[in-house]
């Protein structure tokens, strides 16, 4: 990743408040893979991911419900009026939206519920609804787009306040409203994989105050 896209990732881990603002009570059969938030214990600290030998340890003492940090929120779009959805007939000119999907399956496999809209026409009445409402209601906002929608993203996202800067080819335009952190990332599956595991999951990490060094995120 480039100077630049570091230095832009930086900027949205530290955009994470410290303390956290809130943590949760989750029931301990349930907390597996959460992120323990309570005080610390024999073997658990604040910052560990709950495995199944925690869970044991902790329902040995009784305990039903277990501290943890809350999952962030987050919003998935894809923007591009040439974009079909499964079960579409295919047409010339237009192509399957496969970005969604995998977006919505790699949040999953970080343990993160996404809220994901239909592919978009790029009409900037669609464009300055969807992200103009994720902006106010999420934690972080990921969409990709055809070629052709970014002309018009390029257009709109200024009119929302959103300045996205170029941070490298190797990685995406990220911004930060009062409340979402906003990636716009590559549609092509490689690319998107490679900007999900350098860029969301150490984001989904600091959100969560998981202690896990950004290499380690990157590599899981």
């Amino acid at each position: 990743m480039h100077a630049a896209g570091d230095s832009l990732l930086d900027a949205l881990l530290r955009s994470v408040a410290h303390p956290a603002l809130r943590t949760e009570a989750v029931a301990v059969a349930r907390a597996l893979g959460r992120v323990y938030a309570g005080p610390g214990q024999v073997g658990l600290s604040a910052g560990n991911a709950l495995d199944a030998l925690h869970i044991a340890d902790l329902a040995a003492q009784g305990l039903a419900r277990v501290e943890v940090y809350p999952r962030p929120t987050v919003a998935v779009f894809s923007f591009g009026s040439a974009l079909l959805h499964a079960g579409d007939l295919p047409a010339p000119g237009r192509c399957f939206d496969a970005a969604s999907p995998m977006l919505q399956a790699l949040l999953s496999g970080c343990g993160i519920e996404s809220l994901a809209w239909p592919a978009l026409a790029h009409e900037p009445a669609r464009i300055d609804a969807a992200l103009g409402d994720a902006l106010d209601s999420f934690d972080v906002v990921l969409f990709t787009a055809t070629a052709a929608a970014a002309e018009t993203l390029l257009a709109r996202l200024p009119r929302l306040g959103v300045a996205m800067p170029i941070a490298g080819s190797d990685a995406p335009r990220a911004w930060r409203s009062a409340r979402a952190r906003l990636l716009w990332l590559q549609a092509q599956p490689l690319a998107l994989q490679a900007q999900f595991n350098g860029w969301v999951r150490p984001l989904l990490a600091a959100l969560q105050y998981l202690q896990r060094d950004r290499a380690d995120a990157a590599s899981a």
